[in-house]
């Protein structure tokens, strides 16, 4: 009889231990469901304010005067208060930040000179060249398919324009270090920004296919005779040689270094003509704007000096 109790003692705890099992299963199962529900209702929230921040971004810019000169002091520039503000829908929220991209470097059309300007190694620089031009013969420090077939997981180099600014990661010398962790600028060579103002990240340097444009500017090639030169330029010795060597001119700065250029001189030709070699396109990729651009960006560019990059942001000052 007592055998038989105990028996049944020992079956009864079996089937509780089952039953315990079972439930500690069920309620786990239940979480990770809970979880897993949780989980699409934030991706949910989430995909749902990145909509609302395009759909804010969008309608600020559907009001941009094409015509006029894009700049910092543009409503634009203000929204978001550069990603401090916190903007509310529903019980979500989102923080926003417009940013020009013809403010920042193009990584398509930087010359060697600029790029070392951003305190880049020999073999990050020969590396990215080789990575934009098509090819098979790298340069001295650079690589082309036959290094990066050699990976754990082999790959060919783009030999083509770059499409994003993270592509850079998959080019030999780059890392996500070198990419977005703040410089150090005791230790460049280079000094991109004044006083103690840490030097930035790279990846907030550089932008990928931006363009700018000077709204329906004539070119310069296209002014139909000297009159229409004089009508800007007072001066017959300058605007005769500014009429005659319009067709030679490849720059601004080639129609600039005509003799006898002044300031204002400078102003009404830049107001009124662009300059682009033949068949040039007015909208090509690399264009800067200068309106926009940050005192590390301008400092890169070749031949600039400081004070001449004091000169543009005492400008966009004041629009």
């Amino acid at each position: 009889m007592r055998s038989q109790r105990g028996a049944v003692l020992i079956m009864t705890l079996v089937a509780l231990t089952g039953l315990i099992a079972m439930v500690a299963t069920f309620a786990a199962t239940q979480r990770t469901s809970f979880q897993s529900r949780h989980n699409r209702l934030d991706q949910m929230r989430a995909e749902q304010m990145v909509d609302a921040g395009v759909q804010r971004a969008l309608a600020e810019l559907s009001i941009v005067d094409g015509s006029q000169p894009t700049t910092l002091q543009d409503d634009w520039a203000a929204l978001g208060t550069l990603g401090d503000e916190k903007f509310i829908v529903g019980n979500g929220s989102f923080r926003i930040e417009l940013v020009d991209g013809s403010s920042r470097i193009d990584l398509n059309s930087a010359p060697a000179e600029q790029l070392t300007k951003l305190n880049l190694t020999t073999e990050q620089i020969d590396s990215l060249l080789d990575w934009r031009e098509a090819g098979q013969n790298p340069r001295q420090e650079g690589a082309k398919d036959e290094y990066y077939n050699t990976m754990t997981t082999p790959y060919n180099a783009a030999l083509a324009p770059f499409k994003t600014v993270e592509e850079l990661l998959l080019v030999k010398g780059f890392t996500g270090r070198s990419l977005y962790e703040i410089q150090d600028q005791t230790t460049s060579d280079q000094v991109l920004v004044s006083g103690d103002t840490q030097e930035p990240v790279l990846a907030d340097l550089l932008s990928v296919g931006a363009s700018s444009k000077r709204g329906n500017i004539p070119n310069i090639r296209t002014a139909p005779n000297l009159q229409a030169i004089l009508r800007i330029v007072p001066n017959v010795q300058v605007a005769t040689a500014v009429f005659n060597g319009r067709q030679g001119f490849n720059t601004t700065a080639d129609m600039l270094r005509v003799a006898g250029m002044t300031v204002q001189i400078a102003q009404n030709l830049l107001d009124s003509y662009t300059v682009n070699p033949p068949n040039g396109d007015a909208n090509d990729a690399g264009r800067l704007n200068i309106n926009t651009a940050t005192e590390a960006v301008l400092n890169s560019l070749p031949e600039s000096t400081p004070d001449l990059t004091d000169a543009i942001l005492q400008q966009q000052a004041t629009g």
